[in-house]
């Protein structure tokens, strides 16, 4: 009986030291703070995907529904139709709606080259036909070059191709890129307009160019008249 107490005894003072000895190590207790907080991390992240993912899939049923009651109301799809599993086909945009896309042209400011980009890009990547595409052009047509587009009756059947090759030829009066170079190189910092506005002005000049970054960069700062400014 008293080796047993003797023994408990021992036991209860290793016990002792051992929750002291965890008490004082530091670096043990941070490694194990940083293992629960990376725990939870893991955790949390795992429960905010799962929420995304039904979330995800919550709006694509919402759309399916919303895409067939649009059909049944205009009698393209039965009353009862099965959601789809697969993923969601959008109907293209209206006109008017890819309209607010394009920007206006009318015909001034050498601007032409960036229109007709800026077409390019809605028609292919909303499939236009010819048919629609002439339609939105008229629809962004302004001043000269709607009286332009006008002009010719000819302008509303040819191949759009053919019609924005005639625009690029009536309107495209780019000056030559050793006068573009020359007005960027002159362009300075007025002391009546903001740095924004002279900023914006080299950075236009540089675009038409093809100036890499590092050579903006030096020739906006050339372009300060005052050289503390400069640093």
């Amino acid at each position: 009986m008293e080796d047993y107490e003797k023994d408990q005894q021992a036991d209860n003072e290793d016990y002792k030291e051992d929750v002291a000895s965890t008490q004082n190590d530091p670096v043990g207790n941070e490694v194990t703070a940083q293992s629960d907080s990376v725990g939870s991390v893991v955790t949390g992240l795992s429960r905010n995907l799962e929420r995304v993912r039904r979330e995800n899939e919550l709006m694509r049923r919402q759309l399916e529904d919303l895409r067939l009651e649009r059909g049944r109301a205009v009698g393209n799809v039965p009353a009862v139709a099965s959601v789809s599993s697969g993923p969601v086909t959008m109907s293209r945009p209206s006109i008017t709606a890819l309209g607010e896309l394009l920007s206006e042209f009318s015909g001034a400011d050498n601007t032409v080259c960036n229109w007709r980009k800026q077409l390019e890009l809605i028609r292919v990547t909303y499939n236009l036909d010819d048919n629609h595409t002439r339609i939105l052009i008229g629809m962004k047509l302004k001043q000269k070059a709607l009286k332009w587009f006008h002009a010719k009756p000819e302008h509303l059947e040819m191949p759009v191709a053919e019609l924005i090759d005639c625009m690029r030829r009536m309107f495209d009066h780019r000056p030559a890129k050793i006068e573009l170079r020359r007005k960027f190189e002159k362009r300075s910092w007025r002391n009546d307009e903001s740095f924004s506005d002279y900023y914006y002005d080299k950075v236009i000049f540089a675009s038409k160019l093809s100036i890499d970054e590092d050579e903006l960069i030096d020739c906006v700062i050339n372009g300060i008249p005052e050289i503390p400014l400069r640093n």
